[in-house]
């Protein structure tokens, strides 16, 4: 799957706060979800920080393989995506990966081998210069 979902500046306001340049393209991404037979189980959007993460919790579940789908808006150069599971209590490192803004594409395929909660942990890895924030897409979808 290969999607362009990064949309420019000239969808913002003059304060930089509309959400109109990150979910712009939420409709053509659903549909190519859609005709790609797959399910999109969350969607989120929010503020990334250059020296913040943001996480995302949610059981998955065996027989499925999973994958999150992010990208930035026009501020944002490189999301990370770091993916924990839960085991005795600790979140335990399962595997990263990355995307940049303007490729959109998947960045983390998983599947768990049981059934169990895992972390989803996003970082803004580069900002483009004189951005310290902008606002991410997140969709978690699954076969």
């Amino acid at each position: 799957m290969l999607m362009h979902a990064q949309t420019g500046i000239d969808l913002d306001n003059e304060s930089g706060t509309s959400m109109n340049p990150i979910v712009n393209e939420m409709q053509d991404i659903i549909n190519t979800f859609e005709v790609d037979s797959l399910e999109i189980v969350h969607v989120e959007f929010d503020l990334l920080f250059a020296d913040h993460t943001r996480e995302i919790f949610r059981t998955l579940f065996t027989g499925y393989t999973y994958g999150v789908f992010v990208y930035g808006d026009y501020r944002i150069k490189q999301v990370g995506v770091n993916l924990y599971k839960k085991s005795n209590g600790n979140w335990v490192w399962v595997k990263s990966g990355k995307v940049d803004s303007n490729s959109s594409t998947t960045s983390v395929l998983l599947e768990p081998d049981e059934t169990g909660d895992y972390k989803i942990e996003l970082a803004g890895n580069e900002m483009e210069e004189g951005y310290t924030a902008g606002h991410y897409a997140l969709y978690l979808f699954h076969n």
